[in-house]
Formats: structure tokens, C-alpha cells, sequence
């Protein structure tokens, strides 16, 4: 019952509230469409992991002719110290494959990259010669191989491609969490903006049902006449007077209606007789009068001063 209660107040506050409906629509879509980015943005940077990390290897830099820029370098690697590395690299079970290229082939790669004036001023033996190492776990193993062959006569340095990858990696990896982030506040808005709907239409509904209830009881107040049958003495004076509480009683005795002796607006009681119309505040701006009927009761003296006058 409270459900569908809840839930006709809902709808008819999204009819009553279009605003609210397309804010609550655009929130909850908006939302949606960062979190499903958030999604698709995290399982695409997962593939990108898995499809490249086993094709990155580690470069391990012997020292050139020109090895100023290497401070591990103090003369250029001989073929000898070149041979050594091949062999430690075979018997090494951190690696799984080398391949060595030679200042010959470092220097045709500098060409094609460095193309126009600048790859003129390029000379065979600038460029160092290398190995192109590919370990078999390059995660697990990395650290431990730098830090093996770093230190290694004829090298230079020890660079691991993952590194200039893992820069973008990390930018993308931020622009995930940042969109997690504003999916996840957009979503909370959303909601408590549904929260707030559920809420404003249930109030609403409630509203309107206390509307219609006070409508009916200030229809069904405009009809009553309560009559009060007093005993009058003479002069047509009261004994006693009727109140408000006297009015709240007659209506239960009388109309099976109980309200409030409060909301009867009876500045003060009544104490003659005669027909007198007194207002129920049941709701602002809403005040129905009843009619209240103050007649001669038994033992009265109706019109016996008048009587005796006129003996």
C-alpha cells in the first residue's frame, strides 16, 4: 500500500515537475556515460599493457667514440668487452633473447630519423652500438638486470623502453581515475536528485491529499446547523453559555465528527439566544462556518418579564 502510495506520487510529481524530470534524465545519463568511459577506458589501457609489454625490450648501450654523455664510459667498448657481454647474456636465465646492432646500423637508423640538415652533421660512430635485449619477465626482472649490467665494463647505460611508454601510460592512467572520479560524483548527484524527486512528489502527494481531505470536511462544516437547547431565565438570560469545547462535544453527539475545540474561532462564548455563524480554521486560508442554534430548553422562562410588565 505505502509503494504504490510512493509511487503515485511519484509520477504525479514528474508530471507536475517537467524541470526536475529532464534535469534528473540528463544527470543520470551524463553519469552513466562517464562511468561506461571510465570502463571502456581502463579495458582498453589493460589491453594496451598486455599487447605491448611483451613486445618492449631493454637497450643496453655500449659506449661510442663520443661517450661524454656516458659517465660509465671511459673508453670506447672494445670487441673483446662486446664478445663478453654476449656470453654473459646467453648464460644470463633473466634473459630470453639479444640481438646486437652495431654503430654501422645505429648510425643508418640516426639518418632515417634525423632526416634533412640535422642528419648531415651524423657520423658513423656517434651513435653507440647496442644490444636489444628482451627479458623474459620484464617486470619482475628489470631492476635486477639494470642494476647487474649498469655497472659492466663497455657500457654505457641501461634503458628500458617501458619507461618512455609508461609517461603515457600514467597520463591515461590519470584521465581514467579523474573520469572514475567525476562519473562517481555525477552518479551521487544523480542520486540525490532522484532521492530528492522520490521526495518532493511524496510531499506533494501528501499535500494534495490533505487538500482534498480538508476540502470534503469544510463541505461537509457548511451544512452542519448544532442546536443547543439552554435554560433561559428571565429577560431571555442564559444560565451559563455555550463554548467552544460545548461546540466540539455537539459535533461528536451530534455529527460523529471530532475535531479540535481549537480551531473553532470563538472569540468568546455565547450567552443569548438566536442563530450565530462560527467559523473552523481546519487549514490556512480555509475556513468553513457551521451554524449554531441556541433555543429554549426545558424549565425556561420565556417572556415572563414581559408578562408581569404588563399586568
Amino acid at each position: 500500500m505505502r509503494a504504490n502510495f510512493v509511487l503515485s506520487g511519484v509520477a504525479a510529481g514528474i508530471r507536475r515537475n517537467a524541470a526536475m524530470t529532464i534535469a534528473l534524465v540528463l544527470s543520470t545519463s551524463i553519469a552513466l556515460a562517464f562511468v561506461g568511459a571510465a570502463i571502456l577506458a581502463n579495458t582498453e589501457i589493460t589491453k594496451f599493457k598486455a599487447k605491448y609489454e611483451d613486445k618492449i625490450n631493454v637497450s643496453v648501450y655500449l659506449c661510442a667514440q663520443l661517450h661524454t654523455g656516458d659517465p660509465n664510459c671511459k673508453h670506447k667498448t672494445t670487441p673483446a668487452e662486446t664478445a663478453a657481454l654476449q656470453q654473459m647474456f646467453a648464460a644470463d636465465p633473466m634473459v630470453k633473447s639479444a640481438s646486437y646492432v652495431s654503430e654501422q646500423e645505429a648510425y643508418q637508423r640516426g639518418k632515417e630519423q634525423l632526416q634533412g640538415t640535422t642528419g648531415d652533421f651524423l657520423h658513423p660512430g656517434d651513435l653507440p652500438a647496442s644490444f636489444t635485449v628482451k627479458l623474459k619477465d620484464l617486470q619482475k626482472d628489470y631492476s635486477a638486470f639494470h642494476d647487474k649490467y649498469s655497472s659492466v665494463t663497455g657500457v654505457g647505460r641501461v634503458n628500458n623502453q617501458i619507461d618512455t611508454i609508461n609517461t603515457l601510460l600514467n597520463i591515461i592512467d590519470s584521465a581514467r581515475w579523474f573520469s572514475i572520479v567525476i562519473a562517481l560524483l555525477v552518479l551521487l548527484a544523480s542520486v540525490l536528485l532522484i532521492a530528492n524527486t522520490i521526495q518532493v512528489a511524496a510531499a506533494q502527494r501528501k499535500t494534495e491529499k490533505q487538500r482534498q481531505e480538508h476540502e470534503a470536511l469544510a463541505a461537509r462544516i457548511e451544512g452542519i446547523t448544532l442546536t443547543f437547547a439552554v435554560r433561559v431565565g428571565r429577560g431571555d438570560r442564559l444560565y451559563g453559555s455555550v463554548t467552544s469545547q460545548d461546540i466540539a462535544n455537539a459535533l461528536v453527539e451530534q455529527e460523529q465528527l471530532s475535531i479540535d475545540r481549537r480551531i473553532i474561532q470563538l472569540r468568546e462564548p455565547l450567552r443569548q439566544l438566536g442563530m450565530f455563524e462560527i467559523g473552523l480554521r481546519i487549514a490556512p486560508q480555509m475556513e468553513p462556518k457551521l451554524k449554531v442554534s441556541i433555543i429554549p430548553g426545558e424549565g425556561s422562562h420565556v417572556g415572563e418579564e414581559t408578562a408581569v410588565a404588563t399586568e
